[in-house]
């Protein structure tokens, strides 16, 4: 067994002290890199988190846009929302609703397009108004009886029950069987009487009656209307969805109303997720870019120092440790005070956040950022290794030593 003349740990301590100017750099943007890395990593996962929890709990029951033209209702039909409601005022209007001598004209009345899932896309689970009785509405087609909806206040005129049967007056023989009787969904409104004094009464915030879609068409060809001549809300369970239905709209060329800026809203969220990861990236990049720089010089000018090492006997695998060993120590250290610099900057990006969105943002440092952080930089020490031990093996100690600057 061969014995060694050398002493790794006193090896360490010369290269330690010779390249201690240059150590102390190295930690030094390390921290500076590994803090704001991290605060950037976690700011990319948590100020879109809870800006859409914001969203989400601003909208509890999703949200919506209103598109007029109605030209390619194909495109509306496959623009991804949970269900649509059309309004077709001209043709509501026009629709007497006849009951034996009782009878109810000028109605407001709208036409949905439901999935056949029960309650799943339906009036009764959009208002959230229960039944009187009844069933979920189907769209089905009975010959020439047509299902329909009817609001508790024109059922109760009208004298109707579920099951009942009612007939349009627009001199067309067919008639509507009521499947179902919503509640009427009551608002408190402020009146003012013949004195000026004010006052609140309850009026009705829903429709007459609720039809298919296809039925309305029908009903807009037997009156003479122009089925374009409508409206139609698109609506979405969850609000973080109404971006993607907003673009399938504008990719068919449509424009659309967004009364409350959701769309705007979610487009936001978007950009901010996109970016702070881009940040991210580009800080990750930048700091690997650095240092694989540093660890290039620190070993340059040690260089001649490692091939005098080899004149006089040191192993390879030796001098790769006297050469990582330090650097190493180095980083982990680096990446501890690092963590505790993400903490510090984190109180930083929460500002910027609140600015950005003018809405307070708490971000806290997620448990992998380091972890992810510490496997880039990683690989970066691993490529150098790589680089380093391939150096050494085909170039001389002599030739190193004789190499000039």
């Amino acid at each position: 067994m061969k014995t060694k003349n050398y002493n790794l740990l006193e090896l360490l301590k010369i290269e330690t002290t010779s390249s201690k100017k240059y150590y102390v750099v190295f930690f030094v943007i390390l921290v500076l890199f590994l803090s704001i890395t991290m605060s950037l990593f976690s700011a990319a996962i948590s100020v879109p988190n809870q800006y859409k929890k914001n969203l989400q709990n601003a909208f509890p029951s999703g949200a919506g846009i209103l598109v007029s033209d109605l030209s390619d209702i194909d495109s509306i039909k496959k623009s991804g929302a949970d269900y649509i409601t059309f309004n077709y005022a001209a043709v509501a209007g026009s629709v007497t609703l006849k009951v034996g001598d009782r009878s109810l004209e000028y109605l407001t009345g709208e036409a949905h397009l439901f999935k056949d899932e029960i309650n799943k896309n339906s009036y009764l689970s959009k208002t959230e108004q229960p039944f009187v009785s009844g069933r979920a509405w189907d769209s089905g087609d009975n010959s020439a009886q047509y299902n329909i909806w009817l609001s508790e206040a024109v059922a109760d005129e009208l004298g109707v029950i579920v099951g009942g049967v009612v007939r349009p007056d627009i001199g067309y023989t067919f008639e509507f069987k009521v499947v179902g009787i919503y509640k009427d969904n009551l608002v408190a409104t402020e009146m003012i009487d013949e004195d000026g004094n004010p006052y609140e009464t309850e009026t009705r915030d829903n429709p007459d009656f609720i039809l298919s879609y296809d039925l309305v068409v029908m009903l807009c060809h037997a009156l003479g209307q122009n089925v374009d001549e409508g409206m139609a809300y698109l609506e979405v369970y969850d609000v973080i969805n109404i971006y993607k239905v907003a673009a399938k709209i504008e990719k068919s060329k449509k424009g659309y109303l967004d009364f409350l800026n959701v769309v705007d809203s979610v487009k936001a969220l978007n950009l901010s997720k996109a970016l702070f990861w881009l940040l991210t990236f580009l800080l990750l990049g930048v700091g690997a870019f650095a240092v694989f720089n540093i660890i290039s010089m620190i070993i340059s000018v040690r260089e001649k120092a490692y091939g005098l090492y080899r004149l006089l006997g040191c192993e390879m695998r030796d001098i790769i440790k006297i050469c990582f060993l330090g650097l190493s120590l180095i980083f982990m250290t680096a990446l501890i005070a690092g963590i505790f610099g993400a903490f510090l900057m984190n109180s930083y990006f929460e500002k910027f956040a609140a600015d950005l969105f003018d809405m307070g943002f708490r971000i806290r440092l997620v448990w992998y950022a380091p972890f992810a952080v510490f496997a880039t930089y990683s690989l970066v020490f691993a490529v150098y290794y790589f680089k380093f031990k391939r150096k050494f093996m085909v170039i001389s100690p002599l030739s190193i030593l004789l190499e000039e600057k």
